[in-house]
């Protein structure tokens, strides 16, 4: 999906500006080349419209109107198209910069969920244990030690998923950071559109200037051509020969102080031309948002892993229990029974939690997804 106008498309309607702004030709041929280069262009518009951000859509859908009703004075003047051109293309930018900030807060809030579902689950595993200690009591010497490394077992899956958990969420929070880092870089975009603007408007001060300076040469020359022809005819008229002569000297000094006008306003043209693409290099140096984003939802991945690797520890633990639990029918039938309904409804709850936190991070990364394509829908 492209994400602005292309420079075809934009290089046709700067023709079609410049055609319409121009007072070069008869009204009448004119008109005709301004309509069939405004019909080609209408053609160009329906094929791109679609592909585009909706700011750029917008903007051709108004030029393609005033095609359409032949309103071409509402076509804007090739000077201020440049500047929408510039302007459309720091808006697609402002928007990639601005793309990882709809989706952060859902992954911390994803995160605390995960944090506070495995200190529920740790807990539980805890009760779950102290009751199983309290119901080996009746034959605490045959299953002391089965016990002690069914627990051990359990520790250590708890663990290792734990770790894997704070190790994802650390390297998300990381990731997280340098995101908010590159959203930080709204204000240089700010900087690169306003040095744009300026540059713009100090292009046409330099074009008024040359205007300026090219009208006054221009009377000039006819000035001097005039003084040359009437002294050839009148060379004994030494009063008017003066006045033209000295209306020939105010010209060269009008003419010498737009020179130094012309020269004032291009070197101003290009240092704010200069520092306009500075600007611009500097923002789209930085703009590498989409490497974040995937090492962030690698990132989320792998902390989910961790969240079902613990499940595992306590299904784990929950089969060991079973058949521990089958061994002990004969010392403690009632006790055992209680205490593995406990143990199978706690295994089961934890299996349904994990299982709704995978759905809730396939939620977040469908949502995602959507909202990227959105941006650019």
């Amino acid at each position: 999906m492209n994400n602005s106008i292309s420079s075809d498309l934009q290089s046709r309607l700067l023709s079609l500006s410049s055609l319409v702004h121009e007072d070069k030709g008869s009204p009448g041929a004119k008109s005709s080349e301004v309509e069939e280069v405004g019909n080609a262009i209408l053609k160009k518009i329906y094929a791109e419209n679609s592909n585009l951000p909706t700011s750029a859509r917008l903007y051709l859908e108004k030029i393609a109107s005033s095609i359409i009703d032949n309103k071409w004075s509402d076509i804007p003047p090739p000077v201020e198209m440049k500047l929408d051109f510039q302007k459309l293309k720091a808006v697609t930018t402002a928007l990639n910069l601005a793309i990882g900030s709809t989706t952060i807060d859902l992954f911390e809030l994803f995160r605390f969920i995960m944090e506070q579902k495995g200190d529920e689950a740790y807990n539980l595993a805890k009760i779950s244990i102290l009751d199983t200690r309290l119901a080996l009591d009746l034959d605490k010497a045959r299953f002391e030690e089965q016990a002690s490394a069914n627990h051990k077992e359990m520790v250590a899956g708890v663990a290792s998923g734990v770790l894997q958990c704070v190790q994802g969420c650390v390297q998300a929070g990381s990731s997280g950071w340098s995101i908010h880092k590159n959203r930080q870089l709204g204000p240089e975009t700010d900087k690169s559109i306003e040095a744009d603007t300026k540059t713009a408007n100090q292009r046409i001060k330099l074009e008024d200037a040359i205007a300026e300076k090219t009208a006054i040469a221009n009377q000039l020359n006819q000035a001097k051509i005039d003084v040359s022809s009437y002294k050839a005819n009148n060379p004994n008229d030494t009063t008017n020969i003066a006045n033209l002569d000295g209306n020939v000297k105010k010209l060269e000094a009008l003419h010498d102080k737009a020179k130094v006008k012309v020269s004032e306003a291009s070197s101003e043209y290009n240092r704010l031309s200069e520092k306009s693409k500075e600007l611009s290099s500097k923002v789209d140096r930085a703009t590498n948002l989409e490497r974040f984003k995937d090492q962030l939802r690698s990132n989320i991945i792998q902390a989910v892993k961790g969240a079902a690797d613990v499940g595992v520890a306590y299904l784990r633990y929950e089969a060991s229990e079973e058949k521990r639990e089958a061994d002990m029918l004969e010392a403690a039938k009632n006790t055992t029974d209680r205490s593995a309904n406990a143990m199978s409804e706690s295994g089961r709850k934890a299996a349904e939690d994990v299982k709704k936190l995978l759905q809730t991070f396939d939620s977040i990364l469908q949502m995602m997804d959507s909202s990227i394509k959105k941006q650019f829908s």
